[in-house]
């Protein structure tokens, strides 16, 4: 695929791009349907020390009034982006996961279940990693050699994933419904 030029964005399963001008889209078809099967180069990462401060990790969600059950210990075992960010040349890796269709296939599975138990992380989570890792692996193949870094919660080292897939044009929806992208940073030493 190459990237993405000026002005294009991707919004999830959409297959029309806007560009510059708002009356201009552009009909993009990726191959087998996987826009992300390369690694993505970032010319910026955009860290925000609300990410690794728990701000972002404090704030409540359905079922956790305090934020993620996960703090204060997953940002305790990273360091912060800026102690070794500088270091790396640095990509993202992009696993893409049809949260509706696992939504259908659950549903039809469990007819009595909820919506949210149906969205559960722990039914999906694990696979979606375990494939965005053999991706990782795949597409760098020294990832595991010294001088290749793999992240896999970039948002733990102070990371605003957001914003920097903004600034390559990828646009991610917070509303998870349909889609959700899971995205691990691959560093190579500079």
């Amino acid at each position: 695929m190459g990237g993405f030029e000026d002005g294009e964005r991707y919004r999830g399963q959409q297959t029309q791009l806007p560009l510059e001008d708002p009356e201009e889209t552009m009909e993009v078809v990726w191959v087998n349907d996987n826009p992300f099967d390369e690694l993505i180069p970032l010319p910026e990462v955009v860290y925000d020390k609300r990410a690794w401060d728990g701000t972002w990790c404090k704030s409540p969600y359905p079922g956790h009034p305090h934020g993620c059950p996960n703090f204060p210990n997953c940002p305790a075992q990273h360091e912060w982006f800026t102690e070794y960010g500088h270091k790396y040349r640095w990509f993202a890796v992009v696993e893409v996961f049809d949260m509706a269709a696992h939504v259908t296939a659950m549903k039809a599975k469990h007819p009595g279940w909820s919506l949210r138990q149906c969205m559960n992380p722990l039914y999906w989570q694990g696979g979606v990693r375990k494939r965005l890792r053999e991706k990782a692996h795949r597409l760098d193949p020294k990832l595991n050699e010294w001088g290749h870094f793999f992240h896999p919660i970039p948002e733990a080292a102070g990371v605003n994933v957001f914003e920097t897939m903004a600034k390559v044009g990828i646009i991610l929806d917070r509303d998870i419904s349909k889609t959700v992208h899971k995205i691990v940073l691959v560093g190579i030493r500079q």
